[in-house]
C-alpha cells in the first residue's frame, strides 16, 4: 500500500444567539471543514491520497434541554484517516465514524440534564445516524449504508464526602448499529468507570 506523509487542517466557524428573552433558548450554529492526506488506496487502483470532508450542526438550547441536527459529508477521494486521534467532525458514533470516501451523514439528537429534575449530577443524550453513499476508495464500488442509534448516561454525583471519591463518575452507553445487507444487526454495551484524581 502507497503511504503519504500525514498532514490535516481543519476551519470552523460557531455562532450562537438567543432565540428570545423569554423563551430561554438558544440556537447555536456550527461549520466545520476538514481537508488532509493520508496512506493512498494504492496506485495499482489509481487511488487519491487526499480526502476533504465538511460539515454543519445547529443546536437549539431550551432550559435543560439541547436538540441537535447535524451534516457532514467526505470527499471521494479516500476515507478520512485519523492514525493520531479521532475524526474532528460532528457524525463520529460509538460504532462508526461515518467518514469513508463520498459519504454523507446526517445527525439528530437530544440531550437533558437531569439534576433539576431527577438528582444532581444525572444527564443522558441520544442520537440517530444514518450516512449514504459511500463507497470503497480501492475498488469504486458502493459500500453498504449504515444506520446508527446511540445512547449515553452520565452521572457524576457531586460528592462532598468521604473526600477521597470526589471526581468519581460513571458513563453507560449503548449502540444498535444496523448496517444494509448485513445478516445481523449489531450491539454495544459498555459501562465506564472515571476517576478524575489531581496526581500533583
Amino acid at each position: 500500500m502507497a503511504e503519504a506523509d500525514g498532514c490535516a487542517c481543519a476551519l470552523e466557524f460557531r455562532s450562537a444567539h438567543r432565540a428570545g428573552d423569554t423563551a430561554g433558548g438558544l440556537v447555536g450554529a456550527a461549520e466545520r471543514a476538514i481537508c488532509g492526506h493520508g496512506p493512498a488506496p494504492g496506485p495499482a487502483d489509481g487511488g487519491n491520497a487526499a480526502t476533504q470532508a465538511g460539515g454543519a450542526r445547529v443546536q437549539l438550547v431550551y432550559g435543560d434541554l439541547t436538540l441537535t441536527a447535524a451534516f457532514s459529508i467526505t470527499g471521494a477521494g479516500n476515507n478520512v484517516q485519523t492514525p493520531w486521534g479521532l475524526y474532528p467532525g460532528y457524525p463520529p458514533m460509538i460504532d462508526q465514524d461515518f467518514d469513508r470516501a463520498n459519504e454523507k451523514a446526517w445527525v439528530i439528537g437530544a440531550a437533558y440534564d437531569f439534576s433539576k429534575l431527577l438528582t444532581p449530577g444525572l444527564s443522558a443524550n441520544f442520537n440517530f445516524v444514518w450516512g449514504v453513499d459511500a463507497s470503497n476508495p480501492s475498488t469504486r464500488k458502493t459500500a453498504p449504508n449504515p444506520t446508527e442509534h446511540d445512547f449515553t448516561a452520565d452521572y457524576r454525583p457531586p460528592w462532598r464526602w468521604p473526600a477521597f471519591l470526589q471526581g468519581l463518575w460513571v458513563r453507560a452507553r449503548a449502540a444498535v448499529l444496523d448496517q444494509e445487507d448485513a445478516t445481523r444487526t449489531g450491539y454495544q454495551f459498555r459501562l465506564i468507570l472515571n476517576w478524575d484524581r489531581d496526581l500533583l
